[in-house]
């Protein structure tokens, strides 16, 4: 019951903010926008990006299974720490240009649905469910655009609340 409940309850929430996130990104940036009209096949790409730059669960509680030592903090086994996935997306050390959206960064291995023992094992299905809410939307579309504030919902999920768009339609 556990894992139906997490794929239905915690795949809804991750996915509506990963679709409003890459949205909003879209809808700032009209040449993108276009590109990704003229090339569909590159959307899957501006999804990962979307994941890695704008990724809307930005933290995971954890449990420390042993005693380690993290740059000049000691974290005891037991010990709960918070993943940031975040600021993991953004690091300088791994990333080039890390506040920049680039689709063109090739196989990226970012944390935007957890990575190793604790990937979302929805993640194909939210992946696959953001790249057809694109697909969707770019192709009933001709142009879309912000036209007033935005709300947004930062910790711990990274998501928009409110966004009205002028959407031109095909």
């Amino acid at each position: 019951m556990g894992i139906c409940f997490s794929l239905i309850v915690a795949g809804k929430s991750t996915v509506a903010s990963g679709i409003g996130n890459l949205t909003l990104r879209l809808a700032q940036n009209q040449d993108l926008q276009q590109f990704l009209r003229d090339n569909p096949d590159r959307i899957k790409d501006a999804v990962e990006e979307s994941l890695r730059i704008d990724a809307p669960q930005q933290e995971q509680p954890r449990k420390a299974t042993r005693d380690i030592q993290v740059g000049d903090v000691i974290i005891k086994e037991g010990d709960q720490v918070f993943v940031n996935y975040g600021s993991a997306n953004l690091d300088p050390a791994k990333w080039e240009n890390p506040t920049e959206f680039n689709i063109d960064r090739g196989p990226v291995q970012h944390f935007g649905f957890g990575r190793g023992p604790h990937q979302c094992m929805g993640a194909p299905m939210g992946r696959m469910e953001m790249r057809l809410a694109m697909e969707e939307l770019l192709a009933r579309t001709v142009s879309f655009e912000v036209v007033g504030p935005i709300k947004r919902h930062t910790w711990p999920r990274l998501s928009v609340e409110n966004m009205p768009l002028r959407m031109v339609g095909r």
